[in-house]
C-alpha cells in the first residue's frame, strides 16, 4: 500500500502515507473493541472465523480498485510537473536494489528502522505488564495499547505534513528525538497514571516512524524499485522487533527490573538522531 502511494503522489507523498497509515491507528483502537464484542456474543473460535471471513473479503474487494502506478493508466503521479515536449508521462525513475545498497543512505535508513522497531515493538509487548506492576489494573493497563494506537493517528498525519514540508532528516531526527523525550519521562514517573502522558509522547513518535520511512526510501532512491528496497529496509528493522521484546524479557527475567530495558531503548533513541543527522541527498 506504501509503495502504491509513492508512486502515486511525487507531492503531499509525506500527508498521503500518514492517511493510509492512520486507518493502522483507527485499527488499533476500533479492533479490539470489535473483537470483544465478537467474542462475548460467539465465543473465541466463532469470532475469529467472522474475522477473518471479514477480513479476506475486505481485501480482495479493497485491491480491485488499487493500481500500482498512474503511468500504467495513461497518468502522472499528482504533483508531477507536466512536460510539454512530451504528451506521454515520463517512465518510472530511481535506483535499482544493486544501486541502493551500494549507498550509505540505504543502511543508515535500515539502522534507524532497526533502532525505532526495536524500541517499538518492545513497547508494544511489555508496556501492559509494566503498567501492571506499577500498580494499574488489568483493564486499565490494556488501555494503555488503545490509547497508544489513538494517540499515533496524530503522529502519522503530523508527520506526514511535516515530511513534506523538511524531507527524511529533520522528521526522522524528530521522531527519535520525541522517542528520547518519552523514554526519558518513562523512567522518571512516579505514579501509575502518568504511564498515560508517556503513551501519549510515546504514540507521536510510534505513528511518526510507520509514516516517514516509505516516503524516506522514494526521497533518497526514488519508484523504480520502490517497493523491494522499502522491503529490504523493513526486513532489517525486524531483526530489531524481533529482538527488542525478547532482550527486554530476558533482562526482566534476570534483574527483575525494566530499567536495563530502558536504559537500552534510550541508547538506540540516541543513536536513531545521529543516524538520521547523518543523512545527506544523493
Amino acid at each position: 500500500l506504501l509503495s502504491t502511494v509513492a508512486r502515486w503522489f511525487s507531492s503531499r507523498r509525506g500527508l498521503m502515507s500518514g492517511i493510509v497509515k492512520g486507518g493502522a491507528g483507527i485499527g488499533q483502537v476500533l479492533a479490539p473493541i470489535g473483537a470483544a464484542t465478537l467474542i462475548a456474543i460467539y465465543g473465541w473460535r466463532h469470532a475469529i472465523l467472522i474475522i477473518g471471513i471479514v477480513l479476506l473479503i475486505g481485501m480482495i474487494v479493497g485491491c480491485q480498485f488499487l493500481r500500482r502506478d498512474p503511468r500504467e493508466q495513461g497518468l502522472r503521479p499528482f504533483g508531477e510537473q507536466d512536460d510539454p515536449s512530451n504528451s506521454m508521462p515520463s517512465s518510472e525513475s530511481g535506483a535499482t536494489i544493486r544501486q541502493a545498497t551500494r549507498r550509505y543512505q540505504f543502511w543508515l535508513l535500515c539502522f534507524a528502522k532497526l533502532a525505532d522497531f526495536y524500541c517499538v515493538t518492545t513497547i508494544m509487548v511489555h508496556i501492559v505488564r509494566f503498567g501492571k506492576l506499577e500498580g494499574l489494573s488489568d483493564a486499565v493497563a490494556a488501555l494503555l495499547i488503545a490509547c497508544v494506537g489513538a494517540f499515533s493517528i496524530i503522529g502519522r498525519l503530523a508527520f506526514g505534513l511535516v515530511f513534506d514540508r523538511v524531507g527524511t532528516r529533520w522528521t526522522l531526527s524528530t521522531c527519535f528525538g520525541l522517542l528520547l523525550a518519552s523514554f526519558l519521562l518513562l523512567q522518571s514517573i512516579d505514579e501509575a497514571r502518568l504511564l498515560f502522558a508517556f503513551a501519549f509522547v510515546y504514540a507521536i513518535a510510534h505513528g511518526g516512524f510507520f509514516v516517514i520511512a516509505s516516503p524516506s526510501v522514494a526521497e533518497f532512491f526514488g519508484t523504480r524499485s520502490h517497493g523491494a528496497i522499502l522491503g529490504l529496509v523493513f526486513l532489517v528493522g525486524t531483526f530489531g522487533a524481533v529482538g527488542g521484546p525478547l532482550v527486554t524479557g530476558w533482562t526482566y527475567d534476570f534483574t527483575q527490573d525494566y530499567q536495563v530495558a530502558f536504559i537500552i531503548m534510550t541508547v538506540l533513541s540516541v543513536y536513531g538522531i545521529l543516524f538520521a543527522l547523518l543523512l545527506r541527498p544523493i
